[in-house]
């Protein structure tokens, strides 16, 4: 069985060297059970899903909302005017510079004593 199914993987590949085609005998050769597959078969199929490109990854969304609270302390001096601003760091890439300047709860961020929500 796994010789014929070696085979098939081999012309299939053989007929064409494009990535439908890899990807058939990809497929042939996982197919095989794992009690019957060769250490030949094992190291082939290892071969062709090297040669492939890595799957895609699902559509991340486009869009997430995220929910700020900052909280300025209480100490003499602790508010500021100053422009204030995160980035939000994810696996593939972050936000850049988001600047925190339009509080939902006071009309001047970042006063002493206060808690703002962005």
């Amino acid at each position: 069985l796994t010789a014929a199914v070696y085979q098939t993987a081999a012309s299939a590949v053989s007929a064409g060297n494009t990535q439908q085609a890899w990807r058939e005998a990809l497929e042939l050769l996982s197919a095989v059970p794992p009690n019957l597959q060769s250490m030949e078969l094992i190291l082939c199929r290892r071969s062709i899903e090297r040669l492939l490109p890595p799957p895609t990854r699902p559509p991340t969304p486009s869009k997430v909302q995220y929910c700020v609270t900052v909280w300025t302390s209480d100490i003499e001096h602790a508010g500021t005017d100053s422009k204030v601003n995160l980035t939000v760091i994810g696996d593939e890439r972050d936000t850049g510079p988001i600047f925190l300047s339009e509080s939902e709860n006071h009309d001047s961020p970042f006063e002493r004593n206060r808690v703002d929500t962005f």
